[in-house]
């Protein structure tokens, strides 16, 4: 069997495995790295002036 190896052969099979490698990482790290991340906003406190208003008087009869 090894007086039929060819190495054109086996550099083309490296060669595929190589660029596998190559797509799987590209792809991978495109996960990772792309698309658009929803960050956490700040939540908006309102002033405790304006929580806690004051209630107007109860109109008593």
């Amino acid at each position: 069997m090894l007086d039929k190896w060819n190495p054109w052969k086996a550099t083309a099979i490296v060669l595929l495995l190589v660029l596998a490698t190559a797509l799987v990482t590209g792809i991978v790290v495109a996960n990772w790295t792309g698309g658009e991340r929803k960050t956490a906003e700040p939540a908006k406190e309102t002033p405790r002036a304006l929580r806690t208003a004051a209630q107007p008087p109860a109109m008593s009869a």
